[in-house]
């Protein structure tokens, strides 16, 4: 949910952004949504054509809950229920790569203020930026808009966007 309202907030406010949408064979994730369902879904003269990367790790996650569907957490579960072992990093690494092979020299995250995890603190995002720029030799620079709210923050942020 909140990268979706982070691409429809993106889309609003920026000259040009990239979609890239993973799937990552985990419950939860919009991996059951068609290109064409999010591409219309966030029609704009400003979204480039939408790029699906796929990353999935059921062979990693084995029996955990994102890859079963068994005892998904509720709704309001603490945070730490959700917790997904090395998610950013991977997920960041992919688009990294990605975004170094079309040029592109900006990456947004949807991570949160309230994300307790140890891949979601500003440290790890600037050490990870460090990383890549000597791994993949490009100076691409990790943006996380909502770094400084909450979830309600972001979901209010969200009120108006096209998120079925």
């Amino acid at each position: 949910m909140d990268s979706s309202i982070l691409l429809a907030d993106f889309v609003k406010t920026t000259a040009r952004c990239s979609r890239s949408i993973f799937s990552a064979g985990c419950i939860g994730k919009l991996r059951n949504a068609g290109r064409s369902q999010i591409s219309s879904a966030f029609a704009s003269p400003h979204l480039a054509s939408l790029v699906v990367l796929q990353l999935p790790l059921a062979d990693v996650y084995e029996r955990h809950w994102s890859v079963t569907g068994q005892d998904v957490p509720a709704l309001n579960s603490p945070d730490q229920a959700v917790f997904l072992p090395g998610r950013n990093p991977l997920l960041a690494i992919k688009a990294a790569l990605w975004c170094q092979l079309h040029q592109i020299g900006q990456l947004a995250l949807a991570t949160l203020k309230s994300d307790p995890f140890p891949d979601a603190t500003p440290q790890f995002f600037t050490e990870l930026q460090s990383v890549l720029k000597k791994a993949l030799s490009i100076d691409l620079q990790l943006l996380r808009p909502f770094d400084q709210l909450d979830k309600r923050q972001v979901m209010e942020l969200g009120r108006d966007a096209p998120l079925n």
